[in-house]
């Protein structure tokens, strides 16, 4: 590809058509990416074939355009039949008013492409430079020539789906396997170095002919909002474990009973879950916890930590996980992550007889 989709990064599609060309190669380069955004020539690029579409520029969706290299024509062969038209590549009546659409987009886009690519470019380092002092945050793709109007980046100790969820005033995407139908993190991240649960926090950031500076300010407000949550919430964080509510909560004064903690999940792992329960005359009296996990998992952690005040050893457990996401509407194929979650209440069970004094 001319230009990578989740990253924004330009492939050297010189360098590669070059050695495509000293072996008498066809190479053909998806542009759909770069088209629109950066200029692309094919009288200069050594590409035989070249792919782009109209609804990456503003034009209709449904069509899209191949450019085809006269000497290289004979390379190509239909895969459709019944009809000659396209000189024999490909049958049915054409679409004229996608075509039509198409080429206003092309018109318009290059128009604008001057101007364009600097105002996004300068929005894309606004957004860059307000992320930045989060910390623990990566540019992916950084050293390298981009797309002005694409940034991904990677946040530490939080989860991507729990992240995407709670900033509802944007929309983006992130490389979660939470919310994909595949359990691998993406091969693009991956194969940057960034860990599985780097890979699976990041976001990409897509600017457009109608993003406004004030766009990118509210992006950056809850991006900052939403990392400082879930990094408070996580046990990884230094600071003290959440009520009910999912706001930080004060140590509990001096004799108000004793503290059971359980835990199950570690540093790394899709789904960490900690519970600290207050117990006096053998009854729960509150409980508080720290989480790491998608929007389900917080979901879940928070409701139980409601549902465990007024209870004893004996009955601890409100129901199984089964049980669960029926009450929640959680999806079954989260049942993994609340197994975890029932650990961490059972690893309390184990340390009740051992508490200590709040």
């Amino acid at each position: 590809m001319l230009a990578n989709n989740e990253i924004g990064v330009l492939q050297d599609v010189t360098a590669i058509g070059g050695i495509c060309r000293e072996r008498t190669i066809p190479f053909h380069s998806d542009a759909a990416q770069a088209v629109g955004k950066i200029p692309v020539d094919v009288r200069t690029l050594p590409v035989d074939f070249l792919s782009f579409t109209a609804h990456k520029m503003y034009g209709p969706k449904g069509i899209g355009a191949l450019y085809v290299r006269e000497s290289a024509r004979h390379a190509l062969q239909p895969i459709h039949f019944g009809g000659g038209q396209q000189r024999g590549l490909r049958p049915g009546t054409l679409a004229t008013h996608q075509i039509v659409g198409l080429g206003k987009a092309c018109e318009l886009a290059r128009s604008l492409q001057q101007e364009e690519s600097s105002r996004l470019a300068a929005l894309r380092e606004r957004l860059w430079a307000g992320l930045r002092p989060l910390g623990g945050i990566h540019l992916n793709g950084a050293g390298a020539e981009r797309l002005p109007g694409i940034l991904n980046v990677s946040f530490e100790g939080v989860e991507g789906e729990s992240l995407v969820t709670g900033m509802a005033e944007v929309a983006v995407s992130t490389g979660s396997a939470c919310n994909s139908a595949t359990e691998e993190p993406s091969y693009v991240l991956r194969a940057l170095g960034r860990d599985s649960q780097l890979a699976q926090s990041s976001i990409r950031y897509s600017l457009g002919r109608f993003t406004s500076e004030a766009d990118v300010d509210v992006a950056i407000r809850a991006a900052s909002r939403e990392v400082t949550r879930l990094r408070a919430l996580s046990p990884a964080g230094p600071g003290p474990v959440a009520d009910v509510s999912g706001a930080a909560a004060a140590p509990y004064p001096p004799g108000s009973g004793e503290l059971v903690l359980g835990e199950a999940g570690k540093a790394g792992d899709e789904t960490w879950v900690r519970f600290q329960l207050l117990v006096a005359a053998g009854v729960v009296k509150d409980a508080r916890f720290q989480v790491y996990g998608c929007p389900h998992t917080l979901s879940a952690v928070a409701w139980l930590a409601g549902a465990l005040p007024g209870r004893t050893r004996e009955d601890l457990l409100p129901g199984a996980p089964t049980d669960w996401i029926a009450r929640l509407r959680i999806p079954m194929e989260k049942l993994g992550r609340l197994l975890v979650v029932e650990d961490a209440l059972r690893a309390c069970l184990r340390h009740w007889t051992a508490s200590v004094p709040a």
